[in-house]
């Protein structure tokens, strides 16, 4: 297996970044806005595509887009700066994996992502104690383009469907979803393992996907509240809803 490599140095769309290759994907982690701007496949096709405005088409998209707090407040969402800004740091930088921690700007939020060859796992280790509110999202293009009707997603409880169809459920302890590009060829999964039950969905918002941990279908609240939360997000070369999820177990 071949080593990850990692520019600390890099810059995408407006914001100095990480960029970390993988066997399986290429990420862009934004260093102040504290959250991944694209995810390269093998292919070269961006599953999140933020740019600066356009909203839905571009500056609305990203992961993990999590402390949200209306226009002026926020954290960990790629192109975030001034007062919603974080820092991040290089925790561990090693041939297999690079572990990089980033902390708001008024101190009371701190996450930590761990990159290796097949996943990136993130581990809320920090929250507001006076607003400790967050969620997880998945906003942007599954395979690079957003098709509805070409592309789907699928669940741990089984069900299936395409990008037109939302839904809201509160999914188990060890839940994760998938969303297909539009050949089904390659999956992304998201899986969370959760500290206590909280509702999740999926809608679309053209030309995105809006997928949420903690987040109903309608509204702006956020749901999650536990520290030691861990979500994972990786790249899977298959749609099968049975393979990808051995391929999750594998990964988490």
């Amino acid at each position: 297996m071949a080593d990850i490599r990692v520019d600390e140095e890099g810059f995408d769309e407006g914001q100095a970044s990480i960029v970390i290759e993988t066997e399986t994907a290429t990420y862009f982690y934004h260093k102040e806005g504290a959250g991944f701007s694209s995810i390269l496949d093998v292919d070269g096709r961006d599953w999140i595509g933020y740019r600066a405005g356009d909203g839905p088409a571009g500056e609305y998209r990203g992961i993990p887009n999590m402390v949200f707090r209306g226009e002026d407040k926020g954290y960990f969402h790629p192109g975030h700066s001034g007062a919603k800004a974080s820092t991040t740091d290089i925790v561990e930088s090693g041939a297999k994996k690079l572990v990089l921690r980033s902390t708001s700007g008024n101190g009371k939020w701190r996450v930590e992502w761990e990159i290796d060859q097949v996943c990136a796992r993130m581990t809320v280790l920090e929250v507001d104690a006076d607003d400790p509110s967050y969620w997880f999202l998945y906003e942007g293009t599954p395979g690079g383009h957003f098709r509805p009707a070409d592309s789907g997603w699928g669940r741990s409880s089984g069900e299936t469907g395409t990008l037109d169809d939302s839904w809201e459920a509160s999914l188990p302890s060890q839940g994760w979803v998938y969303f297909t590009d539009p050949e089904r060829r390659r999956s992304l999964f998201l899986h969370c393992r959760k500290q206590a039950e909280f509702v999740d969905m999926y809608k679309p918002m053209p030309p995105m996907t809006v997928f949420g941990f903690g987040r109903q279908q309608e509204g702006v609240g956020s749901y999650i509240t536990n520290e030691q939360t861990v979500l994972t997000i990786g790249l899977v070369d298959t749609a099968d809803w049975g393979e990808v999820k051995a391929a999750i177990a594998d990964r988490t």
